[in-house]
């Protein structure tokens, strides 16, 4: 869960507050300050952003891989044609 929703019920739960009425004044707080999504909500998108970020940067990686790699072999192969000439 966000931060800010767990620090709000568990502020209400030293104040005395039921478990469940925390969460249920929590979530609408929550709810009016983040345009009606639910802790729940933005713990997915979040989730979500993760996972997207680590594909983009397995992407990238991945290409510089493969362009390293084709460097290698351009490398190899320009070593193979000046050694015929040499």
């Amino acid at each position: 869960m966000p931060a800010e929703f767990v620090k709000c019920v568990d502020a209400l739960l030293r104040e005395g507050k039921t478990k469940d009425q925390a969460y249920a004044i929590c979530t609408t707080q929550y709810e009016d300050r983040h345009k009606g999504h639910t802790p729940q909500h933005d713990e997915k998108m979040q989730h979500a952003s993760l996972i997207f970020l680590y594909e983009e940067v397995e992407s990238a990686r991945k290409k510089r891989e493969q362009d390293m790699t084709m460097t290698q072999e351009e490398m190899r192969k320009y070593m193979r044609e000046h050694k015929k000439k040499g």
